[in-house]
C-alpha cells in the first residue's frame, strides 16, 4: 500500500522547531493533456500527461459531441491502447480522469502458456460479451460473462499481452493481460486442491489473494464462517485465486478462517487469513520548544507485525535520522516518524509510505498485554506464549508460539460423545528452511469410558527455496509410527 502525503512548512522565528498548516492537497481538475495519438491495426496508443492513472478518452464528432468513449489504465509513461477499430484523430478526442472502480478487470498474477484461469470485470451485467484480442487488433477469444462479471479461458493464451474489452452503450472498458513466456505443463498442477500456509496478510481495500493448487480454477467456491460475509471468486489460476475487497463487503480488519471448496472434486480446504487495514496521517506534536510534526501509520489488527517503509519525495524537511528515507517496525499497531525542516527552509513537501506486513503464519503475531495471551512453560522446559483462538461445544482451537526458535503450534481438539480428533500444526523457519509437521490423531473411548489413540496420520512438508518435500507417516496400536 503506497500513500502520498503533501503539506506546508514555515520555520518559526528563533526556534528549529516547525509550524506546519495540516492542509492536504486536492485535486482541482480532471482533464487530462493528450499529448499524442499513434494509430496501427485498428488500435490506438493514446499518450496522456497522466501516468498510471484510471482515464477515459471520448471520440467526439465535429460538434464535439460525445460518440464513443474507453476507460482504462496508463502506463508509467501515461499511455492507453484503446481498441477503436478505426483510426482516431488528436483534434477530435478528449481524456478526463475516471474512478478506479470504472476500469477494474481482475486478474490473477504471474500467468504462464495456455494455463488455464478465470478473470472477472467489474460492473459487467450478466451476458454481457468481453473480448480479449492481441494489441494488433487480432480478436483470440469472445466470452459472455456470469452474473460476477466473470470469464474462464479453458486453454490460456499464448506468450504476449492482450487487450481485454467489455463494451455497453458506446462505452467501453480496456484491461490489460499478460502472459509470461513460461510454458504452463498440467504436471504441475499436483493432486487434489491445497492451500498455502504462507499466504500473505491482506490489505481489506484490495482483492483477497489465497495461494495454492486449484485443479479447476472455475469451479472454486469460498466460505467465511467468521464474518458471516458471503466471499465470491472472481479471479483464479491454478496457483492463485482472488476474491471480493473484504471492505466493500463490511469486514473488518482481524484474523479469519476462510474454507475454499473445489465443486468439482468436492475438496474443502480450510485457511486463516489476516485482513489489515493501513492508514496514515500528518499529526502535530507539542514539544517543550513548541510543536514538530509527525507522520503517524496506523495499523489495524495491532497484533499484525511488519514495517513501514516511509521516503520524502521533496520538499525541504527531513526525517529524524537527517536522510530523506526512513524504515521503522511497527509496534502496537503504531510506526511514527518524526519529520524536520532544513534550516531556513519553506515550501511544500511531499512523503510517500508503504506498509510491508511480515510474511508469517497468523498465530506469530506480536503478543499484546490483555490480548488473550499467557505465558506458559512446558513439560520439556521450553517457554512461549498461548491464547485460545477459537472455543465452541465440543471445540477447542489453541495457538502456541515457542520464544527459543519461533516456531508456532495451533492445536484443534473435535470431541463428540464416542469420538475425538486432534489436528497439532507445527511451523518451524530456521536457516531458510521452513518444515511444517500436521499430525492428525484419532481417538476412541474403551470400556471404561477413557480416550485412547486408535489410528494416526502425520505429514511432514519441507521447503527449501523453490524446493519441496513431502514425507507422510501413519501410526496404529500395534506398529506405531511408521
Amino acid at each position: 500500500m503506497k500513500q502520498t502525503v503533501s503539506d506546508r512548512i514555515r520555520p518559526l522565528l528563533l526556534t528549529a522547531t516547525l509550524f506546519l498548516s495540516l492542509t492536504t492537497a486536492a485535486q482541482t481538475t480532471t482533464s487530462v493533456e493528450i499529448k499524442s495519438v499513434d494509430n496501427y491495426a485498428g488500435n490506438s496508443n493514446v499518450t496522456t500527461n497522466a501516468p498510471n492513472a484510471t482515464v477515459t478518452v471520448t471520440e467526439l464528432d465535429a460538434d464535439k459531441k460525445p460518440v464513443r468513449s474507453w476507460t482504462g489504465t496508463t502506463d508509467a509513461e501515461g499511455k492507453i491502447t484503446v481498441p477503436a477499430g478505426s483510426n482516431l484523430s488528436k483534434p477530435f478526442l478528449r481524456a478526463t480522469k475516471a474512478d478506479p472502480k470504472m476500469a477494474e478487470f481482475v486478474l490473477p498474477p504471474d500467468l504462464r502458456i495456455n494455463e488455464p484461469f478465470m478473470f472477472a470485470a467489474t460492473g459487467v451485467v450478466e451476458g454481457e460479451v468481453v473480448s480479449v484480442q492481441t494489441v494488433e487488433g487480432e480478436v483470440v477469444a469472445t466470452k459472455k460473462a456470469d452474473k460476477f462479471g466473470r470469464v474462464f479461458l479453458a486453454a490460456g493464451l499464448a506468450s504476449g499481452s492482450y487487450l481485454i474489452t467489455s463494451t455497453r452503450h458506446n462505452a467501453t472498458k480496456v484491461g490489460t493481460v499478460n502472459v509470461s513466456k513460461v510454458k504452463f505443463d498440467v504436471a504441475d498442477v499436483k493432486g487434489l486442491l491445497s492451500l498455502d500456509n504462507d499466504t500473505g496478510a491482506i490489505d481489506f481495500t484490495k482483492w483477497g489473494v489465497i495461494d495454492g493448487n486449484f485443479p479447476n480454477p472455475d469451479l472454486l467456491e469460498l466460505d467465511d464462517f467468521e464474518s458471516r460475509r458471503s466471499l465470491n471468486v472472481l479471479a483464479a489460476s491454478t496457483r492463485t485465486l482472488l476474491f471480493d475487497k473484504p471492505a466493500d463487503l463490511g469486514i473488518k480488519p482481524g484474523t479469519y478462517t476462510v474454507t475454499v471448496e473445489d465443486t468439482a472434486s468436492h475438496t474443502r480446504k480450510s485457511c486463516s487469513l489476516v485482513m489489515y487495514d493501513a492508514r496514515a496521517s500528518l499529526t502535530q506534536v507539542k514539544v517543550l520548544s513548541g510543536s514538530e510534526t509527525h507522520l503517524v501509520v496506523s495499523i489495524e489488527p495491532k497484533t499484525l507485525a511488519g514495517t513501514v517503509e516511509a521516503q520524502i519525495l521533496g520538499g525541504p524537511v527531513a526525517f529524524s535520522n537527517g536522510g530523506n528515507t526512513m524504515t521503522m517496525a511497527v509496534e502496537n499497531g503504531t510506526a511514527d516518524f518524526r519529520m524536520q525542516s532544513n534550516p531556513g527552509s519553506t515550501g511544500q513537501f511531499q512523503v510517500s509510505w508503504q506498509f510491508k506486513p511480515d510474511k508469517a503464519s497468523p498465530n506469530k503475531t506480536v503478543a499484546l498485554p490483555g490480548d488473550g495471551w499467557v505465558r506458559f512453560v512446558d513439560e520439556d522446559g521450553r517457554k512461549g506464549r498461548k491464547k485460545i483462538v477459537a472455543q465452541g461445544e465440543g471445540f477447542r482451537q489453541e495457538a502456541k508460539v515457542y520464544d527459543d526458535d519461533g516456531s508456532s503450534v495451533l492445536i484443534t481438539d473435535r470431541t463428540g460423545d464416542k469420538r475425538k480428533t486432534k489436528v497439532t500444526d507445527t511451523t518451524t523457519i530456521k536457516d531458510g528452511e521452513r518444515v511444517q509437521v500436521v499430525e492428525t490423531m484419532e481417538y476412541e473411548k474403551d470400556d471404561k469410558g477413557d480416550w485412547k489413540p486408535k489410528s494416526g496420520k502425520r505429514e511432514t512438508k519441507k521447503i527449501v527455496g523453490d524446493k519441496e518435500t513431502v514425507k507422510t507417516e501413519t501410526w496404529s496400536p500395534t506398529a506405531g509410527w511408521h
